[in-house]
């Protein structure tokens, strides 16, 4: 994306710092910010694959107890909380040997809730054929901003353009909800 005129105030995403973006879209600081962001959202993904194959495992082995270990990584509450529950008989458990205590899995099943895996946003298709698009000119005509602003829009709110010849065309169903939304 090109570097706009007016540099934007902007607070990083990661580390919190105050900065002027480049561009519209700037969230981070700095390369190293993004990075760190990066490797974070990964981390965080394999960390929630990994709770997720053990909660399948789990469920498919048919076992009525669970460690302790296990009950803090599939319902993401602490050590103590699980005690807590064992302790104030909201759960049910029982001691093999003198440290390990199992703890019934259907109790903190209905205690704690098992974080659901989230929905997968499904990307939006747009018909990007000139009869069913805007062009520029025909925008600014229309809802009486300048080009300017109709550019500013179409990256700020990341609408699709297409280019045939001297003419950009941009979807009417966009440009339609986003100037009723910004009346």
């Amino acid at each position: 994306m090109a570097a706009t005129k007016y540099k934007t105030p902007r607070y990083c995403a990661y580390c919190g710092r105050f900065f002027y973006g480049k561009t519209i879209s700037t969230v981070y600081c700095s390369k190293e910010c993004s990075r760190n962001a990066y490797n974070e959202k990964v981390k965080l993904e394999k960390l929630e694959i990994r709770r997720l194959k053990r909660i399948d495992e789990l469920k498919r082995s048919g076992q009525e107890f669970i460690s302790i270990t296990n009950a803090v990584a599939i319902f993401e509450v602490s050590r103590s909380s699980v005690r807590r529950c064992v302790i104030s008989g909201k759960a049910s458990s029982m001691r093999i040997g003198k440290k390990k205590l199992l703890v019934r899995w259907k109790d903190l099943e209905a205690y704690y809730s098992v974080r659901p895996v989230p929905i997968e946003k499904k990307a939006k298709l747009f018909n990007l054929e000139p009869d069913k698009c805007y062009t520029i000119g025909e925008i600014t005509e229309q809802f009486g901003v300048s080009q300017k602003t109709v550019y500013c829009h179409i990256r700020a709110y990341a609408i699709p353009i297409r280019q045939i010849g001297k003419y950009v065309y941009a979807p009417k169903e966009e440009i339609d909800n986003l100037y009723k939304k910004l009346k």
